[in-house]
């Protein structure tokens, strides 16, 4: 079992000068007639590769210009990864669910047109790039490729995930307290400790073999290894890899049983799987009268999803201002203000008259 004396200093993913904290982000010009030259050349006008997709084209660069070992394990398993294109849409002005469905749909034929497979869960749609890099949940998805004009592209990476990536460690990003999909972090016995969500994160790029270590702040390590990981954490660590047999069910639950994150009782990967299926099961009849599903979600799941979460997201805020209000305390506020050179407004222009109709419906749902 690994402890958290392995882990490193979390301070470092912070700048500071005289107007105080913040993100630091630079951008590097690429052209597109190389590595993943094809996909690279699909993106529209004003939208860019996030996630996977974006790690992969600055790995290959750093390896291009001799910044990293190109031998490098972490280096090769990312770059020979197969890996689902993500996709930032970026517009003046952030429309809501359905609004963001005529966007995603019409991005989505967009690519199947260059013959590239889109799926509408791997789309991001956002007004404002230095929130978009505010709200990452590790530092080297802090990271995009953006299409600015027919033959301009920038990569864009922060500060941190310049660090991480060159080091190979998979590290929480430390931009802000709730990106509005459940709180990043808690104070716990006076120490910051990321949701499980983000210790997820965190650990499947080393899992992946795409870091070579991973850091977290003080302490997390030993609170979960206490507290243990709820039926639903497990559940969604292990639903990929049961989906791909036996061998690929037995190793993450090595891996896992490695940090000391296994939940108490039998170490039979059957049985653990067996144990948070059917805690998520129960789980998701009582409380939300559905059934558990082992398929990808449909886009009218994701949407349902997302206005959801945006419901909980208002509702933390309230709750949050009024135990402010009552002089209670709560975990501290975390927003950090991110720094973007290039101050470009390039922006994606819908190609469809129903996002012209739409948005004039909500401008006269709004008058």
């Amino acid at each position: 079992m690994v402890d958290s004396n392995d882990v490193g200093d979390y301070s470092r993913l912070l700048r500071v000068d005289d107007d105080g904290v913040f993100m630091e982000v630079n951008r590097i010009g690429i052209g597109a007639d190389g590595y993943l030259g094809d996909e690279l050349k699909a993106l529209p006008i004003g939208t860019g590769y996030k996630g996977g997709m974006a790690r992969k084209i600055y790995k290959n660069w750093l390896s291009e210009w001799d910044m990293v070992d190109p031998d490098s394990s972490c280096i090769e398993n990312e770059l020979d990864s197969d890996g689902d294109l993500d996709v930032l849409i970026h517009v003046p002005e952030k429309p809501n669910i359905r609004g963001q469905r005529i966007l995603k749909e019409e991005v989505i034929d967009h690519f199947s047109q260059k013959g590239l497979l889109l799926e509408y869960k791997d789309i991001e749609v956002t007004d404002n790039i230095g929130e978009y890099f505010g709200r990452r949940d590790i530092t080297q998805n802090e990271v995009l490729v953006f299409r600015e004009s027919k033959d301009s592209y920038g990569l864009y990476v922060s500060h941190n995930a310049e660090n991480d990536t060159v080091s190979g460690v998979s590290v929480p990003s430390l931009g802000i307290l709730n990106a509005g999909y459940g709180q990043n972090f808690f104070v716990k016995h006076g120490m910051l400790v990321p949701s499980p969500k983000i210790l997820q994160r965190v650990l499947v790029r080393k899992y992946k073999g795409h870091a070579e270590t991973i850091e977290l702040p003080f302490g997390t390590l030993e609170h979960y290894q206490r507290y243990g990981l709820s039926p639903g954490t497990v559940f969604s660590f292990l639903k990929p890899n049961f989906l791909k047999g036996q061998d690929e069910l037995e190793r993450v639950v090595d891996f896992l049983g490695y940090y000391g994150l296994l939940p108490e009782g039998s170490r039979k990967p059957s049985v653990i799987w067996g144990n948070a299926y059917e805690s998520m099961k129960r789980h998701l009849e009582r409380e939300k009268g559905k059934h558990i599903s082992l398929e990808e979600p449909s886009s009218a799941d994701i949407d349902g999803w997302m206005d959801e979460q945006s419901l909980k997201h208002r509702k933390w805020c309230e709750r949050r201002s009024a135990k402010i209000s009552a002089g209670r305390l709560v975990t501290p506020e975390i927003d950090i203000p991110v720094r973007i050179p290039d101050d470009r407004t390039v922006y994606y222009q819908p190609k469809s008259s129903g996002f012209e109709s739409f948005k004039r419906f909500t401008k006269q749902a709004a008058a």
